[in-house]
């Protein structure tokens, strides 16, 4: 399984994009599900950045099967999930969401199994983006 671990600070976000870049041609992925890809997780490292406390560094895994990518992430913040965090349906105008949120309701919309964990070595966050192809 492809990994990466970089530091979780906004000057590391172009190697993410590098790596996820990378994994998606690998796996000949299409286009839109590269954006969505790197739409989820640059979401989610932004958000260590710039919520997490003491967050010190972000681990990510991807990989492949046919109907799907899974994605881990996992960071040495304090704990804190987001899976319980206010949902605001997707149905909603853009302008009527408060600040804030905006970026998880996207993750949601596009991810499944969404799973959070916290232990001795930090945060972990499991999801998963179908590959609808055609």
């Amino acid at each position: 399984m492809p990994s990466l671990t970089i530091s979780a600070q906004l000057e590391s976000l172009t190697r993410l994009v590098d790596f996820l870049g990378k994994f998606s041609a690998h796996e000949n992925l299409s286009r839109e599900v590269t954006d969505r890809l790197q739409l989820v997780v640059e979401e989610l490292f932004v958000n260590v950045v710039h919520h997490s406390q003491k967050a010190n560094w972000v681990q990510l895994e991807v990989s492949r099967s046919e109907t799907e990518v899974q994605i881990v992430m996992m960071e040495d913040g304090e704990p804190f999930d987001w899976t319980n965090s206010r949902n605001t349906t997707m149905e909603t105008s853009l302008c009527e969401i408060s600040i804030g949120g905006r970026g998880l309701n996207l993750v949601r919309h596009y991810s499944t199994q969404l799973d959070y964990g916290h232990s001795e070595q930090g945060n972990r966050i499991q999801l998963r983006i179908p590959i609808n192809e055609g």
